[in-house]
């Protein structure tokens, strides 16, 4: 599956690979200032739900805070959950 992204929405998504108009996950953020960026949401399609297509998109949001050098601030539960599930991977871009 390929993750998209869309600076400019704030939004990192994937599409269905059999229909390229259907979005099947999303994860939108927003910028809090230079350094930080907070996610808001994460929505995965019904029928993808369980597929670990919400893990690939944090693992798309974390690639581009650490190359930018960036902290996230979750608001979204689902990324709170993998930052108290998984600590050490996430630890630093608390």
């Amino acid at each position: 599956m390929k993750i998209f992204h869309d600076e400019n929405k704030e939004l990192f998504y994937i599409k269905d690979e059999d229909n390229a108009n259907k979005t099947i996950g999303r994860m939108s953020y927003r910028k809090k200032d230079d350094h930080t960026i907070i996610i808001e949401h994460t929505l995965v399609d019904e029928s993808y739900k369980g597929k670990g297509i919400g893990n690939l998109l944090m693992d798309e949001a974390v690639v581009f805070v650490r190359k930018n050098s960036f902290k996230i601030i979750p608001e979204c539960s689902f990324v709170k959950f993998l930052f108290n599930k998984y600590p050490e991977k996430y630890k630093d871009v608390i």
